[in-house]
């Protein structure tokens, strides 16, 4: 019996994103009825032909009429927002997200950037280029982070990793989601979506969540910005496209 192949297109300017030969010889290893093999953008359609599993960044919708064997199609990312869903569904072929492990790292990008606020270390960069005296003016940049509240916008599986680092700094955590739990989980204070501006008004900073959709495109407009606490919050952002509406 042929083995099924799983083809791989992980390309990156970067080796971090990038299949190594440790992980191919991993994979092998940990799968040996499996035949693995990897491929560019340009060779992928080519290559297609006798794949039953695709796993890559991204997959254009051309690529499904060459692909008669195709199967699943799996995407490293946290969203779909740059795959064929609806294409891929309607030839029978499976297509998931990767889910759960982007919570640490992001938890951890996101509190660097508060801690750059909170600490006035992004002040400190800017000043210390110019070689200038800067103590008094850091002194109004400073807030400590315990006791004050974090109010995560969109948070799901991420913000629940991001609102665990929060706590341990001592701060009170607001989740704003359109199905908010019903019991009390993690330590956080669960507001739905519809209560935004009264979540935000609450806030010292402001953690922007929010997944790439349709309806959260330019979510944060000038009347959600209006709401924060005036002169004395910070608002951050990690989500997945704009969803700051700038002003004109």
């Amino acid at each position: 019996m042929n083995r099924p192949v799983v083809l791989i297109s992980l390309e990156s300017p970067h080796c971090f994103w990038r299949l190594s030969a440790e992980h191919e010889r991993a994979l092998s290893a940990a799968f040996p009825g499996v035949e693995f093999r990897t491929a560019t953008e340009e060779t992928v359609p080519h290559q297609l032909a006798e794949a039953h599993v695709y796993f890559g960044w991204t997959f254009k919708p051309s690529w499904l009429f060459g692909a008669p064997h195709l199967r699943w199609i799996a995407s490293p990312a946290a969203g779909t927002d740059h795959l064929p869903v609806a294409e891929a569904h309607s030839v029978g072929v499976a297509l998931t997200r990767s889910y759960g492990f982007h919570g640490r790292p992001m938890a951890e990008h996101a509190m660097g950037m508060v801690l750059g606020f909170s600490r006035g270390l992004f002040m400190s960069q800017r000043v210390q280029r110019n070689r200038s005296w800067w103590k008094d003016d850091l002194a109004e940049e400073f807030f400590d982070l315990a006791g004050a509240t974090m109010t995560i916008v969109g948070c799901g599986s991420i913000g629940e990793h991001l609102a665990r680092a929060a706590r341990s700094f001592g701060m009170d955590v607001v989740g704003v989601r359109r199905t908010p739990p019903v019991a009390v989980e993690g330590g956080i204070t669960w507001m739905h979506a519809s209560a935004v501006h009264q979540a935000v008004a609450v806030a010292d900073v402001v953690a922007d969540l929010l997944p790439a959709t349709r309806a959260t495109d330019r979510f944060f407009d000038h009347r959600l910005f209006t709401a924060f606490k005036p002169k004395s919050s910070s608002s951050i952002s990690a989500a997945r496209r704009p969803s700051t509406r700038r002003p004109s």
